[in-house]
């Protein structure tokens, strides 16, 4: 009877894992972590990469077509863009970034 509890006993206990298997678990857990990272660094990037957009297109629709409006706006969008834009954070990811119409405008021409 002794015998039959110490072979129950030995199939009960887990077996132990190797090194090369910890190692493996480590680098996914870090591979993950890496992922979600770049993930919501690209999200924040897309972002602001809308708003330049959106901010571009609002300037390029006031200069309807005007050729000096239109040279400003290359020289001049950047500065008059940090100059009258704000943003901030929303949440633990999120940022809000909001323009300044009339100023931005007038600071175009």
């Amino acid at each position: 009877m002794s015998d039959n509890h110490a072979l129950i006993t030995d199939a009960e206990a887990p077996p132990k894992k190797s090194w090369l298997l910890k190692i493996m678990g480590w680098l996914v857990s870090i591979i993950i972590l890496i992922v979600v990272a770049q993930f919501i660094a690209g999200l924040k990037s897309d972002q602001k990469t809308k708003f330049v957009n959106e901010s571009r297109g609002l300037a390029e629709t006031a200069c309807a077509g005007d050729a000096a409006c239109l040279d400003a706006l290359k020289s001049k969008f950047e500065v008059c863009l940090e100059l009258h834009s704000e943003s901030h954070k929303t949440g633990k990811f999120g940022r809000k970034y909001t323009l300044h119409k009339e100023e931005f405008l007038s600071c175009m021409k």
